[in-house]
């Protein structure tokens, strides 16, 4: 028993569901819509059910019918065919109504669409009025209605009436209309007639709806019915025409109807714009009373609008000054007129076609109004054409349709002569009006020519021929071109490169053109062109003979002339080329030169060096050359030219090439701190270092002030000539403040060269001063300053201005009751300066240099007064050293006639400075300003705690106990005897030199005259050398003085 296993999977034939008819309706109207049903496979077994429900966002309501009005539930399962089935849906209610259709199979499938309704309302207005309220029995007035859509729907609309009360009848155009009965009406403006009965109030209820909407709207009119009165009528007002053109006549039909016969009636009129009336020969104006007699029955009048608009026109009539009637009717008045234009005039050929237009505009745009045109030729016209709109062939004094705007037509010219074609346009409303274009029509003429453009060539040279067509008036018809040549030697003929065969016609254009001869037979060439006019036929004939030569060599002459044998350096001289060519052209040509010295040529706009080709032109043309270096230049020019054997010639020139003119600019004010208006004399000094110029300066100014020179106001920033040498100007400041005049002085090199030089002048017109503006002093030294105040305004204060990190002191202002000096803080308005003369004390605390601003106000005004001050690094200690002398000891052993002075100087940095200063090195010296200087490098970083000093041949000397961290050992252990010299590169130990000495003025520590000719064996001599300091950013100290005693001690200085 042997088993197998398949599987087969089955589905169900599926099927396509869509619809059609989503759209927008009235409530109460109706739209159909269709369902498409289709399979995806065909299988006639299968059945389809539909059910209708409402889908999400529904906010309306409607009915479902199928095509033959049976209504369809919603809900319910409704059989559906293959294909397209129509459906109907009546909207109930305002809002949008989504309805869906689902459809189910016998096999279960189902798929839905949807079909949005959007059911809108139909909004309206409606007003009833009676246009009379007052009537007497037996009278009528007009009951004016109107029915108003917000927005147009279609939808039909009745009216009926109702008496409430009184007694009467309405009617419509003379037909009674029955109470509480529907008539259908249309939307916008209509009339209804009531007809009084008896005396009293009547009350009419007027009632009007929307046959798609049900929707009612009523309106109550109440009219007083008086008693009849003696004379009784009723009248009809009616226009002719509803609208005209602006002061158009038009006709009034009055038709008056007495019931109750008058003996005098009357009429005046209203116009709610500007007009007149007409009748019997008389022009009334609104208001003025026209007599109609006793028995006007029927009569017509006139009236004219003078203004665009709507004319409102109320006619009333009275009896006997009783009874009265009004009739009101409107007429539109335009300026709808239009104008007429042509363009287009102008010249054509004979059988050509020529564009014009008809341009029609109108004054009001009115879409109602149509147009009509014709064509005629007017009489003394000697030619003849035809008018075409498109392909179409216009008969003359046919009327033919025509556009608002732009319209095009084509002229086309028959007959040779003048033609004057009038355009005549009328339109829907009769109006008429012309215009004329101009036409002349005229035959074609032309002359050819044909010129060489050289008669006379070389075997194998080519030359152009040109061709000249020239039609007297541009007739834009075609040509074509052949050519015979007559001579029996012969030549070649090209266009564009191709061989042209002769006897053959090609086209040619009307104008300049031309074709290459190319020689390749010796002799005289006779060729004859021949040119026709294709739509003429017309030829015109011309002969050329061109000269073929044998070949000759071509050669050139050839010049280099300068234009300047001397320039300065690096300026251009131009050299004038000529190449003359002779027996024809040999070019290309090519250009070197060649120089002894520097120097580079500019041709053509492009800069060459010695010996490099420069592609040259025949004739004549410049270069420019520039030397580099001062020298006189000896320069060749070559020239080659093209020939299979080339030819070359040269040119020499000679150009001295001399140094550029160059110069110095200095100056000096005698003043560089004036008041307002005061002179200050500026020297200028122009020093020429090279050669002769001549020279131009000007000047700037940051602020406003007058300079002269030699007696003249000289105005900023325009040149003047000034020559070498010493000026004086003088100058006077018009404002305060700092004046930075900037003097430029140019020379006239071939290229200038302009120097500066400044001068800065402080100009203010207060009677404030300080004394001095300038200090210098030690650390911690004081410096009084004195402010002298003789301005009159009261309350000045003073700011002492300056941003610096580190400040090099500190300001005092002293108070004598109690003596205290409070100090005056930086960047502060807080000092109050008295008339007179103010102290101020300046305390150094740093050696550095500052410049602070003196800055004076009063509120209104104000002075900046700059003060530099200068401070000296100071000793801020005592010299500590260590200094031993051990005189003359007769008779001591080893000691006799010796003197020595052993010294052990140590220095700490604190010695020095009090601000965070650092040392660099120190100077020693026997006299200042005479004796000469030891330097000696200091270096802090090493660390030293103690020493031993020795004196000469004993024990062990003092420790001195000063030496501390972070020390310099100036002289360590200079233990020196006898007279024995310094150790020098020339003089070394092994020739006895003192290895510790160092000099101080030429005179070695150690030796018997150290100071001081006498030696050291005198008690109480003292000896005097000088020291000072100088810091890492190059401040220095003042000279201080070190005496050195004459015994043996351990002495602090």
């Amino acid at each position: 028993q042997e088993t197998q296993s398949a599987s087969i999977a089955y589905s169900n034939i599926d099927f396509n569901l869509t619809s059609a008819g989503d759209t927008s309706l009235y409530v109460n109207t109706i739209e159909d819509f269709t369902l498409f049903l289709s399979q995806t496979a065909t299988d006639p077994s299968i059945t389809y059910d539909v059910v209708f429900s409402l889908g999400t966002g529904t906010a309306g309501n409607g009915n479902i019918t199928d095509n033959g009005g049976a209504a369809l539930t919603l809900g319910t399962s409704y059989p559906l065919a293959i294909g397209s089935t129509g459906f109907n849906f009546e909207g109930t209610a305002v809002g949008l109504v989504n309805v869906v259709a689902t459809v189910t199979d016998s096999n279960g499938v189902v798929h839905s669409t949807t079909i949005a309704m959007d059911v809108q309302d139909i909004s309206y207005t409606f007003t009833a009025a009676a246009q009379n309220n007052t009537i007497g029995a037996g009278g009528s007035t007009a009951i004016n209605m109107s029915i108003i859509e917000d927005l147009f729907s279609g939808a039909d609309y009745q009216l009926k009436y109702v008496m409430v009360s009184g007694t009467g009848s309405v009617t419509n155009n003379g037909t009674p209309l029955n109470t509480n009965t529907f008539y259908n009406v249309t939307t916008g403006n209509f009339a209804w007639t009531f007809e009084a009965g008896s005396a009293g109030t009547t009350e009419l209820l007027f009632t009007a709806v929307n046959t798609t909407t049900g929707e009612e709207q009523t309106q109550t009119v109440t009219i007083t019915v008086d008693n009849a009165p003696a004379c009784q009528f009723n009248f009809t007002a009616i226009a002719s025409e509803n609208s005209a053109i602006v002061g158009e006549d038009v006709a009034i039909n009055f038709n008056v109807n007495s019931t109750v016969p008058g003996t005098n009636y009357t009429m005046i009129y209203t116009t709610s714009e500007s007009g007149s009336l007409d009748y019997n020969g008389t022009t009334y104006t609104p208001g003025e009373v026209i007599n109609l007699g006793s028995n006007p029955s029927s009569f017509v009048a006139t009236y004219a609008g003078s203004t665009q608009g709507a004319h409102d026109l109320d006619f009333t009539i009275t009896c006997d000054g009783g009874s009265q009637e009004t009739e009101s009717f409107s007429i539109l008045y335009n300026t709808t007129d239009f104008t007429l234009s042509t363009v287009g005039d102008g010249t054509l050929l004979v059988n050509e076609i020529k564009n014009f237009f008809a341009i029609i505009t109108q004054a009001e745009n009115d879409p109602s109004i149509t147009y009509q045109v014709q064509f005629s030729i007017e009489s003394g016209s000697t030619g003849y054409g035809e008018v075409y709109q498109g392909n179409t062939n216009l008969d003359y004094g046919v009327y033919h349709n025509i556009s608002v705007g732009n319209t095009n037509y084509t002229f086309k010219g028959i007959s040779i002569g003048d033609v004057t074609l009038n355009v005549e346009v009328t339109d829907s409303n009769g109006v008429t009006h012309s215009s004329n274009i101009d036409f002349v029509i005229e035959n074609i003429e032309f002359t050819f020519s044909a010129t060489p453009q050289d008669g006379s060539i070389i075997l194998g040279e080519t030359t152009n021929i040109f061709f000249d067509i020239n039609e007297t008036t541009a007739s834009g018809t075609n040509y074509e071109i052949k050519y015979v040549i007559t001579s029996s030697e012969t030549g070649e003929l090209l266009n564009a490169a191709t061989t042209i065969n002769p006897n053959n016609y090609i086209p040619i254009s009307v104008g300049g053109s031309s074709w290459e001869f190319n020689s390749i037979e010796v002799g005289n060439i006779n060729i004859e062109f021949t040119v026709i006019n294709l739509s003429t036929l017309q030829e015109e004939t011309d002969s050329v003979t061109i000269e073929v030569n044998e070949p000759v060599i071509p050669t050139f002459n050839f010049t280099a002339i300068p234009e300047e044998n001397s320039e300065q350096i690096e300026n251009c001289v131009n050299i004038n080329f000529n190449l003359t060519e002779i027996d024809g052209s040999s070019a290309p040509y090519t250009l070197i030169f060649i120089t002894d010295q520097s120097g580079s040529l500019n041709y053509n706009g492009n800069t060459y060096s010695q010996g490099q080709p420069i592609p040259f032109v025949p004739g004549t043309s410049v270069g420019c050359y520039t030397g580099n270096n001062v020298e006189e230049h000896n320069i060749t020019f070559t020239v080659t030219n093209s020939n299979e054997s080339p030819i070359s010639e040269d040119s020499d020139i000679v150009i001295d090439f001399t140094p550029l003119n160059d110069f110095n600019v200095s100056s000096q004010s005698s003043s560089d701190n004036i008041n307002v208006n005061s002179t200050t004399n500026i020297d200028l000094t122009i020093t020429e270092l090279v050669g002769n110029s001549n020279y131009t300066f000007a000047f700037t100014n940051t602020g406003n002030g007058n300079l002269i020179y030699n007696g003249n106001l000289i105005n900023e920033g325009q040149p003047y000539v000034i020559s070498p040498g010493n000026h004086s100007l003088e100058y006077t400041p018009s404002n305060t403040g700092v004046h930075e005049i900037i003097f430029y002085v140019t020379n006239d090199n071939t290229t200038p060269i302009t120097k500066s030089t400044t001068e800065i002048i402080t100009v203010d017109n207060l009677n404030i001063f300080v004394n001095p503006t300038y200090i210098q002093l030690e650390e911690g030294d004081i410096q009084s300053i004195s402010i002298n105040n003789y301005e009159t305004s009261p309350g000045w204060t003073l700011s002492l201005e300056n941003s610096d990190a580190i400040q090099s002191g500190e300001f005092y202002d002293y108070n004598p009751s109690p003596p205290i000096y409070p100090e005056i803080p930086y960047n502060s308005n807080s000092t109050s300066i008295p008339y007179g003369d103010t102290t101020l004390y300046f305390k150094a605390t740093s050696s550095t240099d500052m410049i602070v601003n003196f800055h004076f106000s009063n509120g209104s005004e104000e002075i900046t007064i700059p003060v530099q001050i200068v401070v000296i690094p100071k000793f801020t200690n005592d010299i500590v050293g260590l200094f031993q002398k051990q005189g003359v000891i007769l008779g001591s052993s080893g000691c006799s006639n010796r003197s020595e002075l052993d010294i052990a100087y140590v220095l700490t940095e604190s010695d020095f400075l009090a601000t965070n200063q650092t040392l660099d090195k120190i100077y020693i010296t026997s006299s200042v300003g005479s004796g000469n200087v030891i330097e000696q490098n200091l270096n802090f970083s090493n660390t030293v705690t103690t020493n031993t000093y020795n004196t000469y041949g004993g024990s062990p000397g003092l420790q001195s106990g000063l030496v501390t961290n972070n020390a310099h050992v100036v002289f360590n252990t200079l233990n020196m005897s006898g007279n024995k010299p310094k150790c020098t590169p020339f003089v070394t130990a092994a020739d006895g030199c003192n290895t510790y000495a160092q000099d101080i003025d030429n005179k070695t520590v150690g030796a018997y005259d150290m100071f001081n000719p006498a030696p050291f064996n005198t008690v109480g001599n003292v000896n005097v050398f000088y020291i000072k300091f100088v810091t890492t950013d190059g401040k220095e100290s003042y000279w201080k003085s070190v005496v050195i005693p004459n015994y043996d001690n351990h002495y602090s200085l």
